[in-house]
């Protein structure tokens, strides 16, 4: 009996073990996926790309979380700097996603 007993848990471990190897599988690809999805951030800040008018790597920034609403030493934030160069498509969409974080 103890013989079979080895074989079953040997076979249950073996299992399980296939089991953790594939979900670690899983993880590491969605890990790597997800990195590629939204690569390591943006080239430049936030004020740099709403003054430039550079809208993907404003995206960038929101969607890695960056405080739309920070500001400069001298109080301006990244849609003081848009609107101030007249970059409209930047402000419009830091405008909204400044309504989103108000509501």
């Amino acid at each position: 009996m103890r013989g079979e007993s080895q074989i079953q848990f040997k076979e249950f471990v073996e299992e399980d073990i296939e089991g953790i190897i594939i979900n670690m599988k899983h993880l590491l690809l969605t890990t790597i996926a997800a990195v590629l999805l939204v690569g390591c951030g943006p080239s430049v800040d936030i004020y740099e790309a709403a003054w430039s008018g550079n809208i993907e790597a404003v995206k960038q920034h929101l969607a890695a979380g960056t405080d739309v609403n920070a500001k400069m030493e001298d109080g301006d934030t990244p849609l003081d700097w848009a609107i101030e160069i007249n970059r409209t498509e930047t402000a419009d969409l830091l405008r909204k996603h400044n309504i989103a974080i108000i509501l």
